[in-house]
């Protein structure tokens, strides 16, 4: 005989499965800190305020390092026993906040449950979203500023001595190569997850909701709590790289407004 699931007991099954593949969010990272090197080596090379772009790239690379660290180590704000709401969910079997919905991948519902993130290996929630957003600007930021690099070191109006060619130049001009090709796909693909997460925001509207539940209207009719509801109400800490905290409760007042 099958062995009955006590009731009010199924949802601890599925809150416990969280999904974290590390594999693709190391490899990010090992693109990032492959630029940040070519980058520097070429800065050495043709600029006399090598120190001054080298300042610059490196804050760049810590803003976006402590991105991925942040979405990586912070819950996404999956839905727990604790939470209440109007919602329920039929696979979780447990009471929800407004907004909230259901990751197959992850079998827990998340809080303002934007997308599944492949490429950082979680979902995107309410407790991760800033950071997710600011990944994304910061990278805008990043990769143009590397193809400057690399457009400066090859710009043949530049005059300067280029030293002997050895081992170690070959090695980079292979990696600049490299980089240079991925990194244009990986820009054309930030800029069009960008589009899609900002204009988004500006609307009140998680990704999924856009996609879904295109009738549900979240919009507070201000641009300013808009984006609030996903940065929080601090706009001194809008470029901060860290969860406030206070997304998930804008999150239930706009719902319920």
């Amino acid at each position: 005989k099958k062995k009955k699931k006590k009731k009010g007991t199924h949802h601890l099954h599925y809150n416990s499965q969280m999904t974290h593949s590390y594999g693709y969010p190391l490899a990010l990272c090992g693109l990032y800190t492959a630029s940040v090197i070519v980058a520097v080596f070429l800065f050495h090379e043709w600029s006399d305020n090598k120190w001054t772009h080298r300042l610059v790239m490196g804050v760049e690379y810590t803003l976006i390092m402590m991105c991925v660290l942040r979405i990586m180590t912070t819950c996404c704000g999956k839905v727990t026993t604790r939470d209440r709401g109007s919602g329920r969910c039929s696979k979780c079997e447990i009471q929800r906040p407004d907004r909230s919905h259901h990751c197959r991948k992850c079998n827990t519902c998340v809080k303002m449950f934007d997308h599944h993130c492949v490429m950082l290996g979680t979902c995107i929630g309410s407790d991760n979203f800033r950071p997710y957003a600011l990944l994304q600007l910061y990278t805008l930021v990043f990769i143009p500023h590397y193809f400057y690099s690399v457009w400066m070191y090859l710009n043949p109006s530049i005059a300067y001595e280029r030293p002997p060619l050895t081992l170690t130049r070959f090695g980079v001009g292979l990696a600049i190569t490299l980089l240079s090709i991925t990194s244009v796909v990986f820009f054309i693909f930030t800029v069009d997850t960008a589009i899609v997460t900002y204009e988004t925001i500006s609307k009140n509207q998680t990704s999924h909701e856009r996609k879904y539940l295109p009738e549900a209207d979240y919009d507070t009719g201000s641009l300013f709590r808009n984006i609030s509801v996903f940065m929080g109400s601090n706009k001194c800490f809008w470029l901060v790289p860290f969860s406030s905290g206070e997304a998930d409760s804008h999150a239930n007042k706009a719902g319920d407004s």
